[in-house]
């Protein structure tokens, strides 16, 4: 009897120390994931996450002008394609987002002229806005589609 009373004393302390830790586990996974939540979190306000494809269609009203900037870290290749319903005077370039290390007002621009369309791929040189500047010299407003790859966070349409 006495060596019964033993064993089940030996199992009902088992039996406590395994569900304390149990329970202690659960805990600390959460306060992991929480961690890794907020973790998640601070990349993502300050860094660029994910390979993404998009397709958008943006209208550059007549005798106007708008930009479309995506956020882009430096060495990241975005790839583009964009096409216009008529032809506009376009400027693809990119704002460095450390700004005191570079001139006042510096910018760089990848290409620019006046088209209905561009496609390829550009390497980023630097962290910071990259993207189209399109003005619409006619009397009619012009949609463009812009189709893009790459690791970036779209800022979207600044006007």
């Amino acid at each position: 009897m006495k060596k019964i009373k033993s064993i089940l004393v030996i199992v009902a302390l088992a039996v406590f120390t395994f569900v304390g830790c149990k329970n202690e586990t659960k805990d600390v996974n959460k306060e992991t994931t929480n961690e890794t939540k907020q973790v998640e979190t601070e990349q993502q306000k300050n860094n660029v996450v994910e390979v993404q494809e998009n397709e958008t269609t943006i209208t550059v009203k007549a005798g106007s002008a708008l930009e479309y900037k995506f956020k882009i870290n430096s060495g990241e290749n975005l790839t583009y394609k964009w096409s216009s319903t008529a032809p506009l005077i376009f400027d693809f370039h990119g704002d460095p987002e450390e700004k005191d290390k570079f001139p006042e007002g510096y910018f760089k621009s990848y290409s620019k002229g006046t088209s209905a369309g561009e496609q390829g791929t550009e390497t980023m040189p630097f962290k910071g806005s990259h993207g189209w500047y399109w003005k619409n010299s006619s009397d009619s407003d012009v949609k463009v589609t812009l189709s893009t790859k790459g690791n970036y966070i779209i800022i979207g349409k600044i006007q």
